[in-house]
């Protein structure tokens, strides 16, 4: 019984074979492609390189040669791929005639991105080892489209960040939120680090130039000075600086000096600081024959009647408005260079800021008339 099924098998494979025809026993036989892959800058044979046919899963490895063969090809005009990381990648149209081709590749080196190392409290990470939200601000990149403020170079670069002003007079500072308020009764202000030194930024600190005027601290620092911004963001910023950065934390890292001749850098900002707001009238009704002020509730009593209407506007007046107009001035300098063994950067800015609030021109005469 076994002996007669072996001989049906057997019989059904000759006559599968004999209808299919020579034709198609042709469209198993399958070609190969043969080649080399050296390195485009110095000739030396490249290895692990992955060479692949184009539009299908087939592929095959170079050895230490550079040699490689792939099989499974058909016969035609084919595209081959050739692939490596630390190198571009190339491609080459071949022809595939009699079921044998032969391509060779040169690849040149391409520059690879590696992961971004950032440092915190606890060491050297890798950034995508981190937990925290990290959000890295290019200080001098940012400069060229803010005002010259940190406050304004954070604003809009970091997301859930917020800069919120105190008040409008010049030298005030700023609010600083991360992921919002986190507390009624306690401060809802973020850390301060520079360079790896906790730094003041409540809002309970003072100045004695803005009397009764909420400051920050983190205006304090020349943005020129600021080599980049990093906020980290999240409950496990409190992990790596303490509770005080249940808030959040702004890592600031100042430039540091290099190696190579002294270089100076000097940068001037001058500005006019005006108010542009257009203060309405005042007006008020007389009634010339009684001598009195009438307004009015009284013309509808019928206790008076407005023959005279008077005009006034003391913050448009230039003898009596006490807004005017400020000046800003920045000036700095600052010199880089050192040696091997000794690098140095050291810097110098005056700036005086000037607000639009003054003293009315009618009371400064009247000072100056009495020869205060």
């Amino acid at each position: 019984m076994r002996s007669r099924i072996r001989w049906i098998v057997g019989a059904l494979s000759v006559a599968v074979a004999l209808a299919l025809g020579p034709s198609s026993a042709d469209a198993f036989q399958t070609g190969v492609v043969r080649g080399t892959v050296t390195n485009a800058n110095t000739g030396a044979p490249l290895g692990q390189v992955r060479i692949m046919l184009d539009g299908t899963n087939r592929s095959a490895v170079t050895n230490r040669n550079g040699e490689f063969t792939l099989r499974g090809v058909p016969d035609g005009q084919l595209t081959i791929l050739a692939i490596r990381i630390g190198y571009s990648s190339s491609r080459a149209n071949i022809s595939v005639v009699g079921g044998v081709g032969q391509v060779n590749f040169q690849l040149s080196t391409a520059v690879v991105s590696l992961d971004e190392i950032v440092v915190t409290a606890t060491g050297e990470q890798r950034k995508r080892e981190i937990a925290n939200g990290i959000t890295r601000i290019d200080a001098p990149a940012a400069m060229e489209m803010a005002p010259p403020s940190i406050a304004a170079m954070i604003q809009g670069r970091a997301a859930g960040v917020q800069i919120i002003n105190s008040s409008g007079t010049a030298g005030s500072g700023s609010r600083i939120r991360i992921r919002g308020s986190s507390s009624i009764s306690l401060s809802n202000e973020p850390l301060l680090v520079v360079d790896g030194i906790r730094v003041e930024s409540g809002a309970s600190s003072s100045n004695i130039y803005n009397v009764g005027q909420s400051i920050s601290r983190i205006n304090d620092f020349n943005p020129e000075d600021i080599e980049s911004i990093e906020i980290v963001k999240g409950p496990s910023a409190a992990a790596l600086y303490g509770t005080a950065a249940a808030n959040g934390v702004i890592i600031i890292t100042t430039k540091r000096g290099r190696v190579g001749r002294p270089e100076w850098s000097f940068y001037m900002e001058q500005g006019i600081v005006d108010e542009i707001t257009t203060f309405p009238n005042n007006f008020r009704g007389l009634d010339t024959l009684l001598v009195i002020d009438c307004r009015l509730s009284d013309v509808a009593a019928g206790g008076c009647t407005q023959n005279v209407l008077q005009m006034a506007n003391p913050l448009e007046s230039k003898t009596t408005s006490p807004i005017g107009q400020g000046r800003r001035q920045q000036y700095g300098l600052n010199v880089t260079g050192g040696t091997e063994d000794i690098q140095y950067y050291i810097s110098g800015e005056w700036e005086v800021e000037d607000g639009v609030m003054e003293l009315p021109t009618k009371t400064k005469d009247s000072i100056a008339a009495l020869g205060v």
